[in-house]
């Protein structure tokens, strides 16, 4: 097929008339085909194994049970918490109204306590700029989530960098 404008090959639709994906429809290509090998390399155990040992860690019976019956974090109950994102997992969404029918499971830790946690999230600003942050081979990353107030009463969740620290001798 010919290159368009841009360098983008365009496809031919069924009805014979060429169209142009969007970058927004390149970028989900780009995630299923990440989501596709990461559900087969997925092991379930792992997040069962995760769970336990956060249980076994855990000071009391209440703080054990309190963890059993936490599951997936999610990136909107982190919003103002430090963290290094370590690495993430591509997954494909069961929500149906989810914009790019993918989230990411995270691999983080806190930059107060060193504590590693995993999370997910799926809001597309985030995920954009995780997936951009892997591609450019910059992860371990330092950031915080803010959420935004839009005109429609909803909150947008926007990545923030963390600026490197001066650290004292």
């Amino acid at each position: 097929m010919p290159a368009g404008k841009n360098g983008v090959v365009k496809a031919e639709a069924s009805s014979g008339v060429a169209v142009k994906k969007s970058a927004m429809d390149r970028f989900i290509s780009q995630l299923d085909v990440a989501a596709t090998v990461n559900e087969t390399e997925f092991d379930g155990a792992l997040i069962t194994e995760q769970v336990i040992e956060r249980m076994a860690a855990a000071e009391t019976l209440e703080d054990a049970i309190a963890v059993q019956d936490s599951g997936l974090l999610s990136a909107q109950s982190i919003v103002g918490v430090e963290h290094t994102v370590i690495d993430f997992d591509v997954m494909k969404s069961s929500k149906p109204d989810a914009t790019l029918g993918h989230y990411l499971r995270v691999n983080a830790a806190r930059l107060d306590t060193g504590e590693e946690f995993t999370y997910a999230v799926g809001a597309p600003n985030p995920v954009t700029l995780l997936w951009k942050a892997q591609q450019d081979r910059r992860l371990p990353l330092d950031v915080r989530y803010e959420a935004k107030a839009t005109s429609s009463g909803n909150e947008m969740l926007l990545l923030r960098l963390i600026p490197a620290r001066a650290v004292r001798a």
